[in-house]
């Protein structure tokens, strides 16, 4: 039920819309960097799914970004494998990715339910991205795992082993 696309080399952010003025009126457009690099996933990752998702999904991202040639070996070796946290941010590596799917994996990003981007050090630059059915991982209902803080709150006895703390503002 989960699809699985790579898409390989350096893990690109959506750059922010820019703004212009042309005939004395204020014009935001699209930068031909997010054009460019949301044709390119959708491309790799179209032949991937057949048709889209209907109703939620959940989106697994995770960004491998290749150290400096300038580091030296004990750095580079240390950092491998290891969480990436350098620009870009994982928010806007994320955003990208799910923009560049709309129509492709999913009608709309809108159906995006639950995301997680992680970004990590590799000598292998690539993008990975996961989309599952929502309905394909939720194991009980929202009703349900509201229970256990419903009884906390009222005072009902607490399923056994979970601690739930109530913290008011």
């Amino acid at each position: 039920m989960t699809t699985c696309v790579i898409i390989p080399g350096k893990p690109q952010a959506k750059a922010r819309p820019r703004a212009t003025v042309r005939g004395g009126h204020a014009v935001v457009y699209n930068p031909k960097s997010n054009e460019i690099a949301e044709a390119r996933i959708k491309s790799l990752a179209g032949p991937f799914f057949h048709k889209p998702f209907q109703g939620a999904v959940v989106v697994v991202i995770n960004a491998y970004f290749r150290p400096a040639k300038s580091w030296s070996k004990k750095k580079r070796a240390a950092a491998l494998g290891g969480p990436h946290t350098q620009k870009p941010d994982f928010d806007n590596v994320g955003k990208l990715c799910c923009d560049a799917l709309n129509g492709t994996a999913y009608i709309d990003d809108a159906q995006i339910a639950s995301a997680v981007v992680n970004k990590w050090w590799s000598e292998t630059e690539r993008v990975e991205i996961e989309v599952t059915p929502f309905s394909a991982i939720m194991c009980r209902s929202p009703e349900v795992a509201e229970l256990p803080v419903h009884r906390a709150i009222n005072g009902d006895d607490k399923p056994k082993g979970v601690n739930i703390t109530l913290v008011t503002g």
